[in-house]
C-alpha cells in the first residue's frame, strides 16, 4: 500500500476551502459521522489497530525508522534525536498520526467529506502531540529549568489570561497592539 501523505491541522489553515463556513456543530458532525464509520467496519479499525500496535513494538524496541515530515517545526528540536525518552514519544505519536490518517482515508470518504474527515483527524492526533505537554517537549524543559521556572509561571499566567479574556482559546497575537478601526 503506497504511504499516505501526512497532514496536520494546520495544513489547512491557508488552504481552508474544505472548511469555509463550518461551525462547531459542523467539526462534531464529521467527528461522529468518523465515529460512526470507524465502527461499521469493526475489521478495518481492527486492521489499523494491529499496524498501529506492531509500529509501537518497533518505537518501543528503538527500531523504529519513522520520522517527522521535514517542515515539522514541533520536532526540529535536538531533544527529539538525542533523547531516547523523547524520541520515542516523537515516534509513537507519528506511528498514531500516520495509523489515524490511513485510517480515515481507507473509511470511503470522498471530496470534501475525506478532507473535513482528515481535518478533524489531524486535530484530534495533533491535540495529542508529545510537543504540545510539557514532559514531552524538551525544548519547554529546558527553557523551564534555564528560567529557573520563569517561563512556565509566564505560560501559566497566558492560560489565565485565554481562559478569562479569549473565551478559552490560545491567543494568537498580542491584542493590546491593536485599535479597533485602525
Amino acid at each position: 500500500m503506497p504511504a499516505q501523505p501526512q497532514i496536520s491541522a494546520d495544513d489547512h489553515v491557508v488552504t481552508l476551502n474544505p472548511i469555509v463556513g463550518m461551525s462547531l456543530e459542523d467539526l462534531a458532525r464529521v467527528g461522529i459521522d468518523v465515529l460512526q464509520a470507524g465502527i461499521s467496519h469493526p475489521m478495518m479499525a481492527a486492521e489499523h489497530l494491529l499496524r498501529f500496535n506492531r509500529a509501537l513494538v518497533e518505537v518501543v524496541l528503538g527500531t523504529s525508522a519513522q520520522e517527522p515530515p521535514a517542515g515539522d517545526r514541533r520536532f526540529q528540536d535536538e531533544g527529539y534525536r538525542s533523547s531516547a525518552i523523547h524520541s520515542r514519544l516523537m515516534r509513537g505519536w507519528l506511528a498514531l498520526d500516520s495509523t489515524v490518517n490511513e485510517w480515515v482515508q481507507s473509511m470511503g470518504f470522498e471530496g470534501n467529506e475525506l478532507e473535513r474527515a482528515r481535518f478533524v483527524a489531524a486535530l484530534a492526533t495533533d491535540a495529542v502531540a508529545p510537543s504540545n505537554f510539557l514532559l514531552g517537549n524538551p525544548a519547554a524543559l529546558r527553557k523551564a529549568r534555564e528560567s529557573r521556572g520563569a517561563s512556565l509561571l509566564a505560560g501559566l499566567s497566558n492560560l489565565v489570561n485565554d481562559l478569562r479574556h479569549n473565551h478559552g482559546m490560545p491567543s494568537q497575537v498580542d491584542k493590546s497592539a491593536f485599535t479597533v478601526g485602525e
